[in-house]
């Protein structure tokens, strides 16, 4: 469902009606910021790390010297940095505790000023590390809705029909309102049951909270 048609299934629920939608109308845009709310509220639900959100990046081969590299702008939360070739994990430490120069990597920065990853220590000619990639495996911000082709990256985008439903019925009809945040309400509950079930054979291998870097 894109971000048209959930515009249209909002008027339907609330309307019995459907029609064009006049994008710049004060009511559509409210709808429109009501919808990326919605969107808001699932990607930070309960603390949930919903697999729609993890991403692994790789950077540019490390090279002789010191090397820092930009992470995305959407960063979230840093889940762990491997070396691409091997698979071997490495260490990320924060800023207090790496003074001294050593195979680990640190995350700097904030969502103002960007975040930037860095490796533990300066690399000599010579170094095994040299000409290895990193993986960055992170999760990210939900992307938000602005054009009618736009796509909610959730598994049931219902939930922001219901979910926007619910707020523009609240003031007025208390009834409605109950009805659709109870379904949203369900929807996200579902959602989160979904994604935290594993395949038949596959085991958890994400860090713990604790072993995880949160971007600011």
């Amino acid at each position: 469902m894109n971000l048209e048609q959930i515009l249209q299934n909002v008027e339907s629920q609330l309307d019995i009606a459907t029609g064009n939608i006049k994008w710049d109308d004060d009511e559509t845009l409210a709808r429109i910021n009501l919808a990326n709310t919605a969107i808001r509220t699932w990607a930070s639900s309960n603390s949930t790390r919903w697999n729609e959100l993890y991403t692994i990046v790789e950077t540019v081969p490390l090279e002789v010297g010191a090397n820092e590299f930009e992470v995305a702008d959407d960063f979230m939360l840093l889940d762990a940095v491997v070396i691409a070739s091997s698979g071997r994990e490495l260490e990320i430490r924060d800023l207090r505790n790496s003074h001294r120069p050593g195979d680990y990597v640190t995350l700097s920065g904030n969502s103002l000023v960007g975040h930037k990853l860095r490796y533990g220590k300066e690399l000599k000619p010579g170094d095994n590390m040299v000409g290895e990639k990193l993986k960055l495996c992170y999760y990210r911000a939900a992307k938000e809705l602005h054009n009618p082709a736009d796509k909610p990256e959730m598994s049931d985008s219902s939930f922001i029909v219901d979910y926007v439903s619910a707020a523009v019925s609240s003031d007025d009809d208390q009834s409605k309102f109950s009805i659709f945040a109870s379904n949203y309400t369900q929807k996200l509950k579902d959602m989160i049951t979904k994604n935290n079930q594993l395949p038949q054979g596959q085991y958890e291998s994400a860090l713990d909270d604790s072993n995880m870097a949160i971007g600011v």
